[in-house]
């Protein structure tokens, strides 16, 4: 309710930063769904990127990295495009490009990037089995016959597999690999709801009601926010540990939750911790993060 102060940063953005999203939020309501497309034809080209270099076909990645860094200059998002642009060059044979390229990225990463971690093994791997990366065609480059690729497990850095090779059952698929598990974190219950079909708020008030009847002494509390423009995110937070946050995970599923009301299809309930929420929410690509949660929380728990 302090409205000169309001005014005064208001101003201090307008003047200060004017080409900036934050500017444009201020002077147009609406802007925020121009952000929401924007993140949404990212995500669509970072696909096709991926879907390129499973496909073996490098010298279309490296022309779809390229594309993506005149489209999308200073981007945090480009990081995951430039990985596979140093995994294909490696499976190209352009060892030495691939070593400058990942230590360009060490470079311009920040510390606390979850990428950074990859690109360091995958610099120690070219340095180790140096000999695995020899020259192939140009024919295999262009998505031919190739021998071995590269992959990324979830807890381990790419490593060569052969074609013949099955993966594991339970390997990650890549988007699924910006998540990390960690254990005795904190974490979050989130609840995606079809914005057309459900009444966040009403879902807000009735969650709070049912914490005040089975969860008194918890302290939980209850958000809900824009996540896209056609769903809300509510989330419940916090729980002490991933077994807390599981046991109220199982009790939303539950006949005298709040979500029975509701069709499968309006929601998509999960457990999350606080480190990988922040990427969850700065993603917003549920689909990436569902496979995460089956491995690490859902067959957890039915195997315990």
């Amino acid at each position: 309710g302090n409205t000169p102060q309001a005014n005064y940063y208001r101003d201090m953005v307008l003047m200060g930063f004017p080409d900036s999203d934050y500017a444009n939020l201020i002077r147009d309501n609406e802007f925020y769904k121009e952000l929401m497309r924007r993140d949404r034809r990212i995500e669509e080209d970072y696909e096709e990127v991926y879907e390129h270099f499973t496909k073996r076909h490098y010298k279309r990645v490296l022309s779809l990295v390229a594309d993506a860094d005149e489209v999308y200059p200073g981007n945090p998002a480009l990081g995951r495009f430039h990985y596979w642009k140093g995994l294909a060059l490696a499976n190209m044979g352009n060892r030495k490009e691939a070593v400058s390229h990942f230590e360009a990225m060490l470079t311009a990463l920040p510390r606390t990037d979850s990428l950074v971690s990859l690109v360091q093994a995958q610099l120690g791997l070219l340095a180790s089995d140096s000999s695995e990366f020899g020259e192939q065609s140009s024919e295999l480059a262009e998505g031919g016959n190739n021998n071995s690729e590269l992959r990324t497990p979830n807890s381990e850095p790419s490593k060569l597999r052969t074609s013949n090779s099955e993966p594991k059952e339970d390997e990650l698929p890549a988007e699924s690999q910006i998540f990390r598990y960690r254990e005795r974190q904190q974490h979050y219950i989130i609840i995606i709801v079809n914005d057309r079909t459900v009444k966040a708020t009403e879902l807000q008030y009735q969650l709070s009601d049912f914490n005040t009847q089975f969860y008194s002494n918890s302290g939980y509390k209850v958000n809900a926010m824009l996540f896209t423009d056609s769903t809300q995110l509510i989330t419940v937070h916090r729980f002490v540990s991933e077994e807390e946050a599981m046991g109220y995970y199982r009790h939303l599923k539950q006949n005298d939750s709040p979500l029975a009301k509701l069709r499968s299809s309006d929601y998509t309930v999960f457990a999350i911790s606080t480190q990988n929420y922040s990427t969850f929410y700065n993603r917003r690509n549920p689909a990436a993060y569902e496979p995460f949660f089956e491995k690490y929380y859902l067959k957890k728990n039915i195997s315990g």
